[in-house]
């Protein structure tokens, strides 16, 4: 008799419940209770999974299902406002498991906080991959091994860093018809090497037949969706902003400090796009608003850089891209305005099962945590809203502050609770010191750009590109 394959309870009622359709009952044992050891060709007729709110070690046991194809786990709500024991996540330990799923040819993994990585370096038959809204998922390994992938949906991983030989991994897909990744993944997508700011321009050919779509979260799982035209306009200024405001070679805090003053001085908020659905525009006589900019845009990049207005989130998204180019490393924090009055994100608050804490009424806020500098904050829209005042404070006070600090003027989201950096803070003389650095930098760069015989034809990182079709 061949032997029986034994599944995990959790995994074996997921099974029984798929055999059903195939007429196959559950079996019980001889005290009446459901047994959960399969036959092998049981086993092979489970091809797709879909697992709403997974739990850890839900699904312990799938890599004995030898004939998986397709695999989806997503949870639900904004995970940032959740505490552990609310959350609702796989773990490492599964993830270890569906790295073994050979036969795997689409793979969903959505809203999984729990997670720090995912592998699919054995996963060669993968044709579809969408990864996103894992908020701390750090790194996607063995992409480079998979080559017949149709579809790559990464976006909105907030504290993923690069996305190694990305540009290598979609020209090598070629059978690749669907590309929709963060906009934070586009230098990588292109390959750029931030030392010579050179990209490979076979890899941006292919990202333009594609008609690839670049994504950015908005608070939580909305989606701002940009066009290939719009990610390079957005791109190339840029890269214009840097080289105009930032020298290179300059020490990672004089590169921060820098960015932000820049986005202080330009950047003003858009009180008609935050009252007109966050979409940018103008409202006419008649009452018809003509939209500008991406659908709810007032959150993301583009409308920070490009039409220099956005709300919060958006200087969060318009300075990550920065720093992005810069090799900076960054997430976005969830938080709210006001002192800190609950220490939700208190390293040394304890998970049980009785404290519960009160999410405060006041607006959702958006600020940056530089993983790259000692996990150091920066809230570059009130320090815009503070220089930008007639007698506003224009020394950057949000600037590069540390967990205590910020928590001053901001209640932080459970997600920092992970930060300790109180011991490493940033004297305001070293903050002043890096001020007038750029301040020297930026009005010698721009007096020598004004004395140039003939205009500055391409900064550097810029794409030039003549044939840009799309509509913006």
């Amino acid at each position: 008799m061949e032997p029986l394959v034994k599944l995990p309870m959790s995994l074996g009622l997921i099974v029984w419940n798929q055999l059903k359709e195939h007429g196959i009952e559950p079996r019980k044992n001889k005290l009446g209770i459901i047994d959960f050891s399969f036959k092998k060709e049981e086993l092979e007729l489970i091809t797709e999974l879909k697992i709403v709110n997974p739990t850890s070690r839900n699904i312990e046991g799938i890599s004995l299902l030898p004939n998986l194809k397709k695999l989806e786990l997503e949870s639900k709500g904004i995970t940032a406002h959740k505490q552990k024991k609310m959350i609702a996540s796989i773990s490492d330990d599964e993830i270890k498991e569906i790295a073994q799923c050979t036969s795997l040819e689409e793979l969903s993994i959505v809203n999984q906080a729990e997670i720090s990585y995912i592998d699919v370096s054995r996963l060669s038959n993968l044709r579809v991959l969408e990864i996103h809204h894992n908020e701390n998922l750090d790194e996607i390994i063995g992409l480079e091994e998979i080559n017949g992938l149709w579809e790559i949906d990464i976006f909105g991983n907030n504290r993923l860093g690069k996305i190694e030989n990305l540009d290598r991994i979609i020209l090598s897909n070629e059978e690749l018809a669907d590309l929709q990744l963060d906009v934070l993944s586009f230098p990588d997508a292109i390959g750029l090497n931030r030392s010579t700011m050179e990209y490979n321009d076979d890899a941006l050919e292919a990202i333009k037949e594609l008609d690839a779509k670049w994504k950015e979260s908005m608070h939580g799982k909305t989606q701002i969706v940009i066009n290939n035209a719009q990610m390079i306009l957005l791109h190339n200024k840029a890269c214009q902003i840097l080289d105009e405001n930032i020298p290179m070679g300059a020490e990672t805090k004089d590169i921060i400090v820098g960015i932000e003053r820049y986005m202080a001085k330009n950047v003003t908020y858009d009180y008609v796009g935050m009252n007109n659905g966050h979409t940018s525009g103008t409202k006419m006589q008649d009452g018809t608003y003509l939209m500008s900019g991406p659908k709810k845009g007032c959150n993301g990049a583009f409308n920070a850089l490009i039409l220099n207005k956005c709300v919060c989130e958006g200087y969060t998204r318009g300075m990550q891209y920065l720093l992005k180019l810069r090799g900076i490393q960054t997430h976005n924090v969830d938080c709210y305005a006001g002192k800190d009055e609950t220490h939700m994100a208190d390293e040394s608050m304890k998970e049980d099962l009785y404290t519960t804490y009160t999410i405060p009424e006041d607006g959702y806020h958006s600020i940056i945590c530089i993983d790259d500098y000692d996990a150091l904050y920066c809230d570059p829209c009130w320090d815009a809203c503070q220089y930008q005042a007639k007698y506003g404070n224009k020394d950057l006070p949000y600037c590069l502050k540390t967990k205590a600090e910020i928590s001053e003027t901001h209640t932080l989201s459970f997600d920092e609770r992970v930060v300790s950096n109180n011991h490493l803070s940033k004297s305001r003389n070293l903050i002043a010191d890096s001020i007038k650095r750029n301040d020297l930098f930026v009005k010698t760069r721009m007096d020598r750009i004004k004395n140039m015989q003939q205009s500055l034809k391409r900064y550097r990182g810029q794409i030039l590109d003549k044939k840009i079709g799309d509509r913006l």
